[in-house]
């Protein structure tokens, strides 16, 4: 896996990312915290919660082939 990226300002709500846990969304950041919550496509309902460090973005179709 790539470097990951460390800084909560990088992070934006509705962004896909990349967790140890599978393919999620960010629904909201906490400046504060230093906390993204996030929602796994293939975890049970609810919000996960990890810090900068332990999640990548998701680079979209159109930034790959381009």
């Amino acid at each position: 896996m790539p470097a990951l990226s460390s800084s909560i300002e990088s992070f934006n709500p509705g962004q896909k990312v990349q967790t140890s846990f599978g393919l999620g969304i960010i629904s909201a950041t906490s400046h504060v915290d230093s906390i993204i919550y996030v929602m796994l496509s293939k975890q049970p309902t609810g919000l996960y919660l990890f810090r900068p460090d332990q999640v990548e973005t998701v680079k979209s179709e159109h930034e790959l082939s381009g």
